[in-house]
């Protein structure tokens, strides 16, 4: 009996010694042990001091789908049910910080650790609800049954019209003359300290090595579900506080945390979604992981997640979809065939005369070519040149059936409502331009029409978007911002199930805001030049402001805005990313040349490189053409160039989730590569590339990283091309700007190169995730992270220096 007593002893001590280095690991945890709980001393507060609400008529009568409710939720948050773990809310007195709300509920001398579980997420829910608003809250104005009557959620819609409520009487409140500002900024002061901490113990619960709620024998994905939707909650929550104590400075600073992409609470709300979302039959392309770590605003992504499917044939026609792309979109030109505006419509392709089509891209007395356009007099289509009067611009998805040539023409019943649209555009005009129509298929004539694309576009008097997405989802009567969810989703004027609308104009209109449009915030990854030789952990500041709350993921639309009256000045290399983020070609080596109206490029060269490798060859050539690069061009999470000297370089711009701009600091194309200074770290032993990466059965792989001298622990994720290097990192291998590369022999020297550049192979991109400041406990923490299933290995660097370097 002694025997097996002593076994059992022995299988229980490592399990409670890894309990008690968790606790100790955590320092903004409501618990008792975490070290904010320790240092908490809550002012004792009457309940005659708590807020009384007194609300209007109007707004106790509000329903669900009251407009003034809907265009809150859109504004600052929609959030799902958080599923309940039980703790008991009910007949405790308030609690001024999330520690005494715990210490007031944690009554037993035997908690089990679901209690504390479920302690938890009382204080990070009620809790803060109650410290933020100053409002006893009951479990009833919040807890409602769950999906078929069973356990209990913390209800996304009783939380959000308890907050519109109280967020409706503040700012009517802050105008009435017993306002008192300084009380008000005092308590906008009080509150920055549980913000931080709400968002610290966020970030710590979501960390394996420190999470409740996965010491308690919930699931990986019960995890992520409950993090998830508590993130999006607690994104409604802090917008509404930042928007009433916006006069705070230290508010700026939790707004910057909350829009910081790289924190932890951002990962699991991000990875409900894209469950959610695939389950619901979303295309796996479209709610890809790199598009949703783009977006920094959870009010955003409380949308999103919301949003159904468009189905164009059936319920599983995006099964063979994948993160790379969408196969709906991979469009097969010896199987495509146009459609007609009824699917029983038979009537013949109308085309326009191809003599004439040729003759106006010919020009036969020397001048420039001609842009030509059609106009459907009902019967045929007529070619003029398009300087003979206005015209619309008519782009299309091609996956909607509208797709072809002059020569082959579209059924005669979709010219005519082309026609149609068009006459409501622009009225006294019949006359459009439509590559289905205008392009020719022979090549010489291609050739020609592509080169005028930048012209077509700029000198049209509108541009009509067909997406059959937007069609069936989109229509005047709803909100503005619904209808932009929607067109952000789909493969500029739209066309709506009731009508077009002008969303140029329309996003001017948000907020009474003109033209001008702020350039989107950074994509919050880590960058690495401090001039100290650490990592930093910092972010540029971001004001919450609703009107910018969606202009950042519509970049086609706020560019165009922008430059809505004059559209003669170049486009950066950021913004074409922007432009294309999320989007496809059908032909990849007709890309560069679509886009010769956005950057100083000379299309007459690239049109010569032809030849299977066309696309590699003319981005390889557009880039030195352009010689002056953005820095972190090489860091693009994207498929590469297999060119020598140029495989650091993006196969495409499309696909891109993250800016590359951000900085004035560019880099230097040459044909031996790209030459810029850089900071770089060195590992200290080497990193093999894991087999399932140099089997191509994975292109990617995640490393633990801790560096000398700091309190911080990183994890690294590195995207590798397949085809690129499969042998490993030698030991003097270095990361790069969040690049990884394998360091060559020799210096550079050549075409705009130093003598003292070094050269160094490109090997992968990487992202640099700061885990938490261990408060020097580091490697305890590190080889924590490093045991996890998805981390291949635990690696130390040096201190960060500068050099000039060569990347090939």
């Amino acid at each position: 009996m002694e025997l097996y007593q002593a076994a059992l002893l022995d299988f229980l001590r490592p399990m409670w010694e890894y309990e008690c280095r968790a606790r100790r690991e955590m320092k903004s945890s409501p618990m008792p042990w975490s070290r904010a709980s320790e240092d908490d001393k809550p002012r004792l507060e009457q309940a005659s001091e708590l807020a009384k609400v007194p609300l209007s008529s109007e707004i106790k009568s509000m329903g669900e789908n009251h407009p003034k409710l809907q265009t809150w939720r859109t504004q600052y948050g929609n959030p799902l049910d958080i599923p309940w773990l039980g703790s008991t809310h009910d007949d405790y007195p308030f609690a001024s910080t999330l520690s005494s709300y715990v210490k007031l509920r944690r009554t037993s001398t035997t908690p089990t650790l679901r209690d504390d579980a479920a302690l938890w997420l009382g204080a990070m829910t009620f809790g803060l609800t109650e410290i933020v608003t100053r409002i006893k809250v009951s479990e009833t104005d919040i807890l409602s049954p769950g999906t078929g009557g069973g356990t209990r959620v913390v209800s996304g819609a009783r939380l959000s019209s308890f907050l519109f409520k109280w967020h409706h009487y503040m700012q009517d409140f802050m105008h009435r003359g017993a306002f008192d500002p300084e009380a008000h900024h005092r308590r906008g002061c009080e509150l920055v300290p549980v913000l931080n901490q709400v968002l610290a113990a966020l970030d710590e619960e979501g960390l394996q090595g420190t999470s409740l709620m996965l010491r308690a024998g919930f699931s990986l994905d019960a995890q992520v579900d409950i993090l998830g939707a508590l993130a999006l909650a607690i994104g409604m929550l802090f917008n509404c506080a930042l928007s009433i104590w916006r006069d705070v400075p230290e508010m700026q600073n939790i707004s910057k945390q909350l829009h910081d992409t790289t924190r932890y609470f951002h990962q699991h709300p991000k990875e409900m979604c894209r469950r959610v979302m695939l389950s619901a039959g979303w295309c796996p392309y479209s709610v890809s992981k790199r598009f949703l770590a783009s977006i920094n605003e959870l009010a955003l992504l409380s949308h999103i997640v919301r949003g159904k499917p468009f189905v164009r044939k059936a319920e599983d026609e995006h099964s063979k979809c994948t993160e790379a792309g969408c196969a709906l979109y991979t469009i097969d030109l010896t199987t495509y065939s146009v459609r007609h505006v009824d699917p029983t419509c038979h009537c013949a392709n109308a085309a326009p005369p191809l003599q004439d089509i040729a003759k106006l891209l010919s020009s036969s007395n020397g001048g420039p070519n001609v842009v030509p356009v059609v106009h459907w007099d009902g019967m045929q289509l007529r070619v003029r040149p398009a300087a003979d009067g206005q015209y619309v611009a008519i782009s299309h998805v091609w996956a909607d059936g509208l797709g072809s040539t002059t020569e082959v023409g579209l059924p005669a019943c979709q010219i005519a409502r082309l026609a149609e649209l068009v006459k409501q555009i622009v009225p006294g005009t019949g006359d459009f331009w439509m590559d289905s129509l205008c392009v020719p298929r022979e090549a010489a004539l291609r050739t020609r029409a592509l080169k005028l694309l930048p012209k077509t576009y700029r000198e049209a008097a509108k541009v009509l978007v067909l997406d059959e997405c937007v069609r069936a989802r989109c229509a005047k009567n709803k909100p503005w911002e619904e209808n932009l969810f929607r067109i952000v989703m789909s493969g500029l004027s739209f066309e709506y199930a009731d009508g077009l609308a002008d969303v140029t104009d329309q996003l001017r209109g948000i907020n009474g805001k003109d033209s001008s449009v702020p350039r989107p915030s950074g994509s919050g990854k880590v960058a690495l030049d401090t001039g100290d030789g650490h990592i930093p952990n910092g972010l540029e500041a971001h004001a919450f402001n609703p009107a910018s709350l969606y202009r950042s993921c519509f970049p086609v639309i706020t560019l165009r805005s922008a430059h809505k009256d004059s559209l003669d000045g170049w486009c950066t290399i950021d913004e074409v990313t922007d432009l294309l983020r999320l989007r496809t070609v059908t032909k990849r080596e007709d890309e560069i040349i679509s886009l010769s109206g956005l950057l100083p490029i000379d299309v007459d060269a690239l049109l010569s490189l032809n030849g299977p490798d066309a696309a590699e060859q003319r981005m390889r050539a557009t880039l030195q053409k352009l010689r002056d690069l953005p820095r972190r061009l090489p860091m693009l999470h994207t498929s590469r160039l297999n060119l020598p000297e140029f495989r650091w370089a993006p196969l495409s711009f499309t696909g891109a989730h993250e800016p590359v701009g951000g900085t004035n600091d560019t880099a230097v194309c040459t044909s031996e590569g790209l030459s810029a200074d850089y900071s770089f770290a060195r590992f200290e032993s080497s990193v093999a590339i894991p087999p399932f990466c140099a089997q191509g059965l994975q292109e990617g792989f995640k490393i633990a990283i801790i560096q000398q001298g700091s309190a911080c622990i990183y994890e690294a994720i590195f995207s590798m091309p397949a085809d690129h290097y499969r042998s490993g990192l030698p030991r003097d291998s270095r990361i790069i700007a969040c690049a990884a590369v394998a360091l060559r022999t020799g210096s550079a020297q050549g075409e705009g190169v130093g003598n003292s550049a070094v050269k160094c192979d490109y090997v992968a991109s990487v992202e640099f995730w700061c885990s938490s400041d261990a408060g020097g406990a580091v490697e305890p923490r590190a080889h924590a992270i490093a045991m996890t299933p998805d981390v291949y290995g635990l690696f130390t660097i040096g201190g960060l220096s500068n050099t000039k370097v060569l990347l090939r």
